[in-house]
């Protein structure tokens, strides 16, 4: 795998490079450091890991952007790695990370090229009448929503469109510089006193 998830993971300690400071993501960073030492990182099937977190797209779009702005910094961090595409990490790590943080320039990239092809082309007309239905999806699915009306397909388009925010707002918050690692966690759902 590429990369563990947050806080659900173990590494030898004899593997451990010491993260920079104004480093978020520094679960991928650990890992990649284990993956560029030759060594292997693997998801244990059997492990069973309890999360909560609130049903809050404003908190998801936060805790994405946070994401996504150590994704960029990662990705600047380990460039050297795409040097050399035909290792098994680096095209793991183009593969599996990198073509999805830049997922939001590739849709903004077809939508742009479609609005000027479409004068020209029925297939590039229709094509941006499409994206332009499915930017407007999330709207109507925040507005079902309200009404307690839950349809998945909706949601699914909701989340992919709070992901691709989320990777502009951390690609550009990355350009702006990181002072610091420090972040305010995501709010969890409180039961009994613990979370």
């Amino acid at each position: 795998m590429m990369g563990p998830s947050g806080g659900f993971y173990a590494i030898r300690k004899n593997l451990f490079k010491p993260v920079p400071e104004n480093f978020i993501v520094d679960d991928f960073y650990i890992c990649m450091n284990v993956l560029l030492k030759g060594k292997k990182a693997v998801s244990s099937l059997n492990s069973i890991v309890y999360e909560d977190m609130q049903n809050s797209l404003y908190e998801e779009l936060r805790r994405k952007a946070r994401i996504s702005t150590g994704d960029f910094q990662n990705l600047i961090n380990f460039k050297k790695v795409l040097l050399n595409p035909f290792k098994v990490v680096a095209f793991s790590f183009v593969s599996h990370k990198v073509l999805r943080w830049i997922s939001s320039f590739i849709f903004l990239i077809i939508l742009f090229t479609s609005s000027i092809l479409m004068a020209d082309s029925l297939f590039f007309f229709q094509l941006f009448i499409v994206q332009l239905i499915f930017l407007l999806l999330p709207i109507v699915d925040i507005t079902l929503h309200s009404l307690k009306i839950n349809i998945v397909f909706l949601r699914f388009t909701t989340h992919l469109m709070v992901l691709n925010v989320a990777l502009l707002t951390g690609f550009f918050k990355n350009m702006r510089g990181i002072k610091n690692g420090i972040w305010n966690p995501t709010k969890r759902i409180v039961e009994n006193g613990r979370i």
